[in-house]
């Protein structure tokens, strides 16, 4: 008898899945022996560059998953990208006595605690890059290198000309959100927006000439203190429901991307926002008890590795679906009932492991879909209107 497709599929899949997250003999021993080993030496075997480095070997394995591409991913505005990228981080309160190793900024409150930066893909859904660092160290220390292609979505605690422009000589992209308090000088006005007072090229930008209502798209100028010049597009978009103006910075042409485009796609920098929220509410990154620096960040590492397996497994059921789109934060909260089955097939070299697949892949189609199909999301806001201003979708 012939193989049906959706057999073919697992048996493609599951081949992915021992690849990506390093089955053969590296995820399965550790994963024995967490489950053997006692509470003391636990502790001693998160040391450098042993069970810990053991770790993020395998989480950074997890991050490289290449195996296909997302499903509806061409279908989106941002296709024109090879990848749109969040960066943001997250704080936790750790105990007193790591003061000295990680401060935290609120010494009162929080003597010490860790923020984490995370780089998140919003392409593959996953965290690409995490870093783990004292919460008084500056964000500006962690703004990604940039890679060429790939449009960075930023805070405003992440404007910094410098490092954006250390993104742009990369070949990549980038949208920033600014304070209301900027006060560039204007090079050049889009749109109809030449027709004000003091909103002219020659002048600095001039808050109080800004109309409710209406949205401004410059070219400005930005100098350093140490006079390097910095010419970016401005973007003061109108919300109607605060009533008050956002102020984005972009290197994006306006013949590539709309304002009203660039305000769509900065709305999408909220999902690593949503992940520090799964990873708080749903991978047991809470509290911390212990006062061992390596455990903490063992822990750190652990609920990443587990928030990527969740969502790996999610995407390899849609891709059995193509019609049916699942929600990851479903698979979150119902992890209980599928990732003792999936863990204790690799504690046993994955033994029957398409079979488990699946089992896994049925269970989320039959569970894991979204309430409302018809809802649109962030991500369908974001679709292309107007044909005319869209360039090829990557290919």
């Amino acid at each position: 008898m012939e193989p049906t497709k959706s057999q073919d599929c697992t048996v493609r899949l599951s081949m992915i899945v021992t690849k990506t997250l390093a089955i053969p003999h590296f995820m399965t021993n550790w994963l024995n022996q967490l489950s053997l080993i006692s509470s003391l030496r636990f502790i001693n075997r998160f040391k450098p560059n042993s069970m810990l480095s053991k770790l993020t070997k395998c989480l950074q394995c997890g991050n490289r998953w290449r195996d296909f591409e997302p499903y509806g991913w061409r279908q989106h505005r941002f296709a024109q990208f090879k990848d749109v990228q969040a960066h943001d981080g997250s704080s936790w309160a750790i105990r007193d006595s790591l003061s000295e190793v990680y401060p935290g900024r609120f010494n009162k409150v929080s003597p010490a605690a860790i923020e984490m930066h995370c780089t998140y893909s919003l392409k593959y859904f996953c965290f690409q890059q995490s870093v783990i660092a004292p919460d008084t160290q500056s964000e500006h220390d962690f703004i990604p290198e940039g890679e060429k292609d790939v449009l960075y979505l930023l805070d405003r605690g992440y404007l910094n000309n410098p490092k954006l422009q250390r993104i742009e000589d990369a070949g990549g992209f980038f949208i920033n959100r600014a304070t209301m308090t900027i006060n560039p000088l204007i090079e050049k006005v889009y749109g109809t927006s030449l027709t004000q007072k003091r909103l002219r090229e020659g002048y600095q930008l001039n808050h109080r000439a800004l109309k409710k209502g209406l949205n401004y798209d410059f070219l400005v100028r930005f100098t350093g203190r140490n006079g390097s010049v910095y010419l970016r597009r401005l973007l003061v978009l109108y919300n109607p429901q605060t009533k008050i103006h956002n102020f984005f910075i972009t290197n994006i042409s306006p013949m590539r991307v709309s304002a009203q485009e660039v305000g769509a796609l900065y709305r999408l920098r909220w999902q690593v926002e949503l992940g520090f929220k799964e990873l708080k509410s749903h991978s047991s990154l809470k509290r911390f008890f212990s006062g061992n620096d390596h455990i903490i960040t063992g822990f750190v590492v652990m609920s990443l590795i587990s928030m990527q397996i969740r969502r790996y497994l999610v995407m390899c059921a849609e891709q059995m679906n193509p019609n049916m789109h699942l929600s990851l934060h479903k698979a979150a909260i119902s992890a209980a009932e599928f990732m003792p089955q999936f863990v204790r097939c690799m504690m046993n070299q994955a033994d029957n492991l398409k079979q488990i697949l699946l089992e896994i892949f049925y269970y989320f189609q039959a569970t894991m879909g979204f309430s409302n199909p018809q809802r649109k999301t962030a991500f369908k806001k974001v679709t292309l209107s107007k044909p005319s201003l869209c360039l090829a979708l990557a290919s």
